[in-house]
């Protein structure tokens, strides 16, 4: 089976913010509908680099795949190419010390044989949309999220909750492990849209909208254009992600596995990174939240007892 995809559609745009602390793979307007696999990426820590945070997984995760290609992106597959960006953070850490409080989100959409692999850290959010109705949405790695679930807070009192930029993972490096989310999902029909994106856009996108979008008669650009016409001049915080639809799924009798990605040279990341920071309001913790503790570097953590 050949899962075929159309032309996807990224963004990534500063919003009210200083700086942009987000970052995509492939960068925006260099993705084909040959390309296997999308990484949105919302770096957290301002002064500490959250942009360059973002910028590194982003890559990372594109560089072990071309290094290393496979035909199916299996749960191993993924949690290795997870461990190889974890190095990159750790060689990044050595030389520079004072960067230890940079830490990123994650959400990665890969597009296999006969599946689609999609992982997450963080609050970034992934979508699985058909005919108008979610049919998967990651769950989102925050505080906000797990005092819901917990019955301790009511949905419209996590809108307005004081602490909903507070995360309850994050990339970081070895030195504070975290756990990467993967799921396979199997029930793939033509016509789904992929939908992946920083918790900047849902500021101003909720469920409801994003699925009456996606059901319109709209063009697929002017679809995602509906979306970034509620976040231009609304959202305060940088807004990214990548929209990507269904072309068909195909039966045949032998194995295809296409990578166009094209890698950013270090030199170009070099020219991207802007590394001017600006204080960001989110803020790593660890999971699951019990008590504050200061960590002594500008970020704050929530930890076990």
């Amino acid at each position: 089976m050949a899962i075929t995809i159309c032309q996807p559609l990224g963004f990534t745009f500063q919003g009210q913010r200083e700086n942009n602390e987000d970052a995509i793979f492939p960068p925006s307007g260099q993705a084909t509908s040959s390309q296997r696999f999308f990484v949105v990426c919302d770096g957290v820590g301002g002064a500490q680099k959250g942009e360059l945070a973002s910028m590194t997984a982003s890559t990372g995760f594109a560089e072990y795949f071309n290094q290393h290609p496979a035909p199916q992106f299996s749960i191993t597959y993924i949690q290795e190419a997870f461990e190889y960006v974890q190095q990159k953070f750790d060689q990044i850490l050595s030389m520079q010390y004072l960067l230890k409080g940079m830490a990123t989100t994650l959400t990665l959409v890969a597009i296999g044989e006969n599946d689609i692999t999609v992982a997450h850290i963080g609050d970034s959010r992934i979508y699985q949309i058909r005919n108008g109705t979610v049919v998967f949405k990651s769950e989102d790695h925050s505080k906000v999220n797990y005092l819901l679930r917990a019955g301790m807070i009511t949905p419209e009192q996590a809108l307005v909750h004081p602490e909903r930029n507070v995360i309850t993972r994050a990339i970081q490096g070895s030195h504070r492990q975290t756990e990467i989310e993967i799921n396979l999902l199997t029930d793939i029909m033509a016509g789904d849209y992929f939908f992946q994106c920083t918790d900047g856009v849902l500021e101003n996108v909720n469920d409801e909208a994003l699925c009456q979008i996606l059901d319109s008669e709209q063009a697929e650009a002017d679809k995602l254009q509906l979306i970034l016409n509620l976040c231009e001049g609304n959202t305060r915080d940088n807004y990214s992600g990548y929209l990507v639809k269904i072309e068909s799924i195909n039966q045949q009798d032998h194995n295809v596995w296409v990578d166009n990605a094209k890698l950013m040279s270090a030199e170009s990341l070099d020219q991207t990174v802007d590394f001017g920071g600006a204080k960001s309001t989110k803020k790593p913790v660890a999971d699951p939240p019990s008590h504050s503790i200061d960590l002594g570097n500008g970020l704050w953590y929530l930890g076990n007892s």
